[in-house]
């Protein structure tokens, strides 16, 4: 017997990138709200927190990476002269 997997990968990626930044979602419920209503599926709320592991946040590292990367060697973007002068961008979150 296999056990049928509840989360659904892609649309769990989808979420945590496009709803957590756009609608200022501050809590795992809500972004368990609109997974559940993305995918039309229930879940629990445990079965959607225990995603939140250190793997997914290096799984998000790479993603990051690939889609910057990416952007960097999209031919013909060219950034805007006020940027040029920039190699490297630097973050910090102290929240």
């Amino acid at each position: 017997m296999e056990r049928e997997r509840k989360i659904r990968p892609v649309a769990f990626l989808w979420v945590l990138v496009l709803d957590f930044g756009v609608e200022l979602h501050r809590h795992l419920q809500e972004l368990k709200e609109r997974y559940v209503h993305r995918t039309r599926r229930t879940l629990s709320y445990p079965g959607f927190y225990l995603r939140f592991t250190p793997e997914l946040s290096k799984f998000l590292k790479r993603c990051l990476e690939h889609a910057l990367g990416e952007l960097a060697h999209e031919p013909g973007r060219a950034l805007d002269p006020r940027l040029a002068a920039f190699e490297d961008i630097v973050i910090k979150d102290s929240s």
